[in-house]
């Protein structure tokens, strides 16, 4: 997928805060991985797969902070908003007590926006268990 030109832009309450374009002719390879090191991580930069945002000391990974990938033109195509963990639970809470199935894809490290190959399913592992109780559930991988 070419990724060259594209832009990765955080927006708070609709405000944008920071820009940073991908190098020109810059292509992603298929089931890769690109990560945008913001300039606290000391990150070396290494294209095709890591590069390092000068510019912006850290990420922002606050839920009024959304984080967009935009096409040369400034069409979003992909977009990512942090979930406080207590949200993620909730969500998790009431998708078990409707027997539905979640995907949940948690980033811990602050400074890391990436797009990754897989993500992580939640599965019921007993059936006769009681609705709340998510001690019975078992997180697995699921390629993408």
């Amino acid at each position: 997928m070419a990724i060259g030109d594209h832009i990765l832009q955080q927006n708070v309450n609709g405000q944008t805060i920071s820009l940073y374009r991908f190098l020109p002719n810059m292509v992603m390879q298929a089931n890769s991985t690109v990560t945008v090191w913001a300039a606290a991580s000391e990150a070396k930069h290494q294209p095709p797969s890591d590069f390092l945002w000068k510019e912006q000391d850290k990420f922002r990974a606050s839920p009024d902070c959304i984080t967009i990938l935009c096409k040369p033109n400034g069409q979003a195509i992909a977009w990512y908003t942090p979930i406080h963990w207590k949200q993620a639970w909730e969500k998790l809470d009431t998708d078990i007590e409707f027997n539905r199935c979640s995907v949940v894809s948690p980033t811990f490290r602050k400074h890391v926006f990436q797009w990754t190959a897989s993500t992580t399913t939640i599965t019921k592992e007993k059936q006769d268990q009681p609705k709340k109780d998510i001690s019975n559930y078992q997180v697995e991988q699921a390629q993408v």
